[in-house]
């Protein structure tokens, strides 16, 4: 579980480093549920997914989301891959939805954590 502080940083992570948990992230193989607390909190459970319902990045989402975690803006994502900024806002949110997230904060805590 992941558990960011008021200031947004990542307080505690139970969630155990692995070279490839990332990449089993974006493979559709894990995917992530987003709970308030009883402090009032935000806590990130990941589940790892069953076979049958994995949904796969396709090589764009993942590119995008590559670049959003770290630290990139839609404007600049769209120029280093000579796409439209509105193709990178629909790639995003596509791979939010796939990943099972609600937001590029969500996207950017969680890789903070997975990278510990």
């Amino acid at each position: 579980m992941i558990e960011p502080s008021a200031e947004g940083r990542v307080v505690t992570c139970t969630v155990r480093y692995d070279a490839c948990r990332w990449e089993q992230l974006l493979a559709g193989e894990w995917s992530v549920v987003r709970r308030r607390t009883y402090a009032g909190g935000i806590s990130y459970l990941v589940i790892r997914r069953p076979l049958a319902v994995r949904c796969r990045l396709t090589s764009l989402e993942r590119r995008v989301v590559e670049l959003s975690r770290t630290g990139e803006y839609g404007k600049q994502i769209a120029e280093l891959l000579g796409i439209h900024e509105s193709t990178v806002s629909r790639a995003l949110a596509r791979a939010l939805d796939k990943l099972g997230l609600t937001s590029r904060s969500d996207l950017v805590l969680l890789s903070a954590a997975l990278d510990a």
